[in-house]
């Protein structure tokens, strides 16, 4: 029998797997991406939650991913539009300080 988890016990979850997803991005997009960091972070924040964790989660992916998906609606739309909100805002962060990237095309 599935275990009943408390709205604290979900968003405690949803923290944990946002703030995990958020360092493996902004790990990508500062050290690994061809593309301009402010770049990289715009692209990601159009991105959903469950996606981004699937590409980015690396110990227990399945098991995370698991919860995402019986995660109430309420509190992944939540979660879903803080790690959207964190990628933008460090997008902005990152133009205001070092300028609008150029285009290489």
């Amino acid at each position: 029998m599935e275990r009943v988890r408390s709205r604290r016990e979900w968003e405690s979850i949803g923290d944990s797997i946002v703030r995990e997803v958020y360092d493996a991005v902004h790990y990508w997009c500062w050290n690994v991406s061809p593309e301009p960091a402010s770049e990289c972070f715009s692209t990601h924040a159009i991105e959903d939650l469950y996606s981004l964790a699937s590409m980015y989660l690396k110990e227990d992916v399945d098991e995370k991913l698991k919860l995402l998906q019986e995660m109430p609606s309420d509190i992944y739309d939540k979660f879903n539009r803080k790690l959207q909100s964190m990628l933008e805002r460090t997008a902005r962060e990152i133009e205001r300080k070092y300028g609008r990237a150029k285009s290489v095309f």
